[in-house]
């Protein structure tokens, strides 16, 4: 198996990422109801139903920049594991 280079491992991440980025905007389009379930169980007790009262729109904008930051986060995070795993490594 050829060894990921840091930069394949941050494209790698940022693509997972961003992936699983639009399954959750497209179930928050169809289903938002259970998305704030869902998200409920991450907070550990925090209400989010003031979060429902006014929602801001979900547009296309909104989006693909939320994708856009996200994905870059993601790339930023796996060049930063790529190199860190690579210093670690055993040699």
């Amino acid at each position: 198996m050829p060894q990921l280079t840091p930069l394949r491992t941050g494209a790698a991440f940022a693509l997972t990422v961003a992936v699983l980025y639009l399954a959750c905007f497209l179930l928050m389009l169809l289903a938002p109801g259970v998305v704030l379930a869902v998200f409920s169980t991450w907070v550990h007790g925090l209400n989010l139903e003031p979060l429902t009262t006014n929602p801001p729109p979900l547009d296309i904008g909104r989006a693909l920049l939320g994708l856009l930051l996200i994905s870059g986060y993601a790339f930023i995070a796996g060049l930063v594991y790529g190199f860190a795993r690579r210093w670690l490594a055993p040699r």
